[in-house]
């Protein structure tokens, strides 16, 4: 059968009758972790079986899988049993834990991470968990999953509470007919063909921060604004600084060796803002040599996956006048990753969009005070706590954010403890793993009762 016929088959369902509640579509919920009292041992007094789904676990797609693994560490250590679905190849390897269960359902093809295996295995093992997080949308794990769910509930067949964490995938940034003419078409005529049943069929669909919730809301026509739910997001808590984070992180940019540094890590996409740093940093620096050709600057680092792509070229292309002061070492993880964010004096992040950042709230947890646009949500808190500085997505913000960067580098620093204190505050995701067991009981409760 041609792909979108089998896919639109309205065939009737054939699994397995089990005995788990039916769930009601829930109004519109907002989640203060300020007021959660939750505690490890409240949560654990039922061990819950978790599934993520994500479409693949490679580090260098970005914050889904980055999300996925760390809330299933999360369950784990909370005595909850946590499992992971992915659309990679069977022989993939991108992340392995002896506590967590990863099944490769791959590959995906089409560029749509479409697997004819997925649906029958979702089929024949979702009414066996307590609760399912589909990490990401606009791919076909999405849609499958609560379809399949629809399925089960229009058949009678009881099947956990479905979570769908839009991952900034619904801003109106990336709806663009001026800058992406071709993508907006077509990701209209997918929203009507697919992505609006897929929302409408969750039963909750979560947002990191009030204003990714806001911005999604008219993105598209008729969207569910009542399943709507803000959970804030956050990272897990960072290895302590060793030396040996330093000499690995060297072994990747020797250049910086004793000398001040500014990093940006993240992918190198033109959603970031790449371009617009290195002109305002090409610029700063320029002007600030010379009127003080004596002082020592800082160089600006540029970590992340991209670097042979076609727009990484171009970046390096466009840095080779500053090549001295202009590294860019590509991806870095485990010690060489902390080695940066320990080893540097700020870290930016110019972009055009962020959902949340997750960068940002790893370099509040090493200490450091961050420089950022405000099209990353969590620009308001950083300003708020004191322990960034926030300018628009234009050239002229990149320049305000380098030179706040180039004397904030040159002053004595006594942010660390404050940058600290709003990561342990506002961004650790033990706090997000326990508001999603809260929300999923929750959900199964009142559907018993009703």
């Amino acid at each position: 059968m041609p792909v979108f016929l089998e896919l639109l088959s309205d065939s009737p369902f054939t699994g397995q009758i089990v005995s788990v509640p039916i769930l009601q579509s829930p109004n519109t919920n907002i989640v203060d972790t300020q007021n959660i009292n939750c505690t490890v041992s409240k949560c654990c007094l039922q061990m819950k079986r978790f599934l993520h789904i994500c479409s693949t676990l490679n580090p260098e797609s970005g914050g889904p899988a980055h999300v996925a693994i760390q809330l299933s560490m999360l369950h784990t250590q909370m005595g909850h049993q946590s499992e992971i679905l992915t659309i990679d190849a069977p022989a993939s390897s991108h992340f392995s834990d002896d506590t967590i269960k990863v099944i490769n359902a791959g590959p995906g093809r089409f560029g749509w991470s479409y697997s004819r295996a997925l649906i029958p295995w979702l089929t024949k093992n979702l009414p066996y968990y307590d609760g399912v997080m589909v990490h990401g949308l606009w791919q076909y794990p999405s849609w499958a999953t609560a379809r399949t769910i629809q399925r089960f509930r229009r058949n009678g067949v009881v099947c956990p509470p479905l979570f769908i964490l839009s991952c900034g995938m619904l801003d109106p940034w990336f709806q663009s007919w001026e800058r992406r003419p071709f993508k907006t078409f077509r990701n209209s005529i997918y929203w009507e063909l697919f992505e609006r049943k897929t929302l409408r069929w969750a039963d909750r669909i979560v947002f990191s921060n009030q204003r990714e919730c806001d911005l999604a809301q008219n993105t598209f026509p008729r969207y569910p604004k009542e399943k709507d739910l803000v959970i804030p997001l956050g990272v897990a808590e960072p290895p302590t600084f060793s030396e040996s984070m330093e000499s690995e992180f060297l072994k990747h940019c020797p250049s910086v060796e004793g000398k001040p540094f500014i990093l940006f890590l993240s992918r190198l996409d033109p959603k970031k803002g790449l371009d617009l740093l290195i002109q305002a940093y090409m610029q700063v620096y320029s002007h600030a040599v010379k009127h003080n050709p004596q002082k020592v600057y800082p160089r600006l680092v540029i970590a992340g996956p991209g670097k042979s792509s076609a727009y990484g070229m171009m970046l390096q292309e466009m840095a080779k006048p500053m090549a001295n002061q202009i590294t860019f070492t590509g991806m870095l993880t485990g010690d060489a990753k902390w080695g940066a964010f320990y080893g540097c004096d700020a870290f930016i992040l110019p972009s055009h969009q962020e959902n949340f950042g997750l960068v940002v709230a790893e370099a509040l947890a090493c200490g450091k005070k961050v420089f950022l646009s405000r099209q990353v949500n969590i620009w308001r808190e950083i300003v708020e706590d004191g322990v960034g500085v926030a300018a628009p997505d234009t050239l002229e913000g990149a320049i305000q954010l380098v030179e706040s960067a180039f004397e904030y580098s040159a002053s004595p620093r006594k942010d660390a403890l404050d940058a600290r204190k709003t990561f342990d505050n506002r961004f650790q995701i033990a706090n997000t793993a326990r508001i999603f067991v809260e929300q999923f009981e929750a959900l199964s409760s009142s559907s018993g009762e009703s």
